[in-house]
């Protein structure tokens, strides 16, 4: 059963009540979780409302999503959407990055791509790959990556993530890259269909720039910034997805 109310921390002075002949039923329950009082009341009709759900429990509250204040990361975070006001289409090139060196962290050969032209993306804003293995028995996994660069504080519209899911054909994973947050409901609909899709929110966004930026040696974020985005025009093209797998 459902233990968030109690903040996954169960009161065993409810067990031991009940050992206790000196009290009955009424006396012990005030001491059982919330979900147990919820079955007596309500019973079988209750049951899925109550049932533990371990893919809730691998969601991430919104204030592990969000850098704390003035902190490395909330400075980078703001200086990332300070530089793209007015111009957030080519966050995508700084949203491509990223993911090529969070993937290159965590041991993953990965080929930069392209990033698609405003207007024509049709769900993705970058393209990428994923390479599996050597020689014969290489797997080349093609990756479609989408950037917004928004408000802070706000949670990202399911629609956005439901947009890059359906593009996502056999084999294929999806990326999206967020200066906010992902809604519980967002993230659970994620977990619950195993989408493969790597989800980077504001403050891994936040962390991993910072970091970028003191490996290539820059003295500030914006530095790093502008390297990049030096780069945008170069890097668009007209091209479906499928044409990195031989490139």
């Amino acid at each position: 059963m459902d233990m968030a109310q109690e903040g996954e921390r169960f009161d065993w002075s409810w067990v031991t009540g009940r050992r206790d002949r000196l009290l009955d039923n009424s006396d012990t329950v005030r001491n059982a979780p919330a979900s147990w009082r919820a079955w007596l009341r309500e019973g079988i009709s209750g049951k899925e409302r109550i049932r533990r759900s371990v893919v809730k429990l691998q969601t991430a509250p919104t204030r592990d999503q969000q850098p704390l204040a003035r902190s490395k990361e909330d400075l980078a975070l703001r200086d990332i959407y300070g530089f793209y006001e007015g111009r957030k289409a080519r966050f995508e090139a700084l949203a491509a990055d990223v993911v090529e060196s969070r993937l290159r962290r965590d041991t993953t050969t990965y080929r930069k791509g392209w990033i698609t032209p405003p207007g024509s993306d049709g769900g993705a804003d970058f393209i990428g790959r994923i390479d599996i293995g050597r020689g014969f028995g290489q797997v080349k996994l093609v990756l479609l990556g989408q950037a917004k660069c928004e408000k802070i504080d706000t949670a990202t519209g399911g629609n956005h993530i439901a947009r890059t899911v359906a593009r996502l054909k056999r084999g294929w994973v999806g990326a999206y890259v967020t200066t906010f947050y992902f809604s519980e409901r967002v993230q659970r609909e994620v977990l619950q269909d195993a989408y493969p899709l790597l989800l980077i929110n504001g403050r891994d966004l936040g962390a991993e720039v910072t970091l970028m930026a003191q490996e290539a040696g820059f003295r500030s974020v914006t530095e790093l910034l502008k390297k990049i985005d030096a780069t945008y025009e170069e890097r668009l093209a007209h091209r479906q997805p499928e044409e990195i797998l031989t490139s």
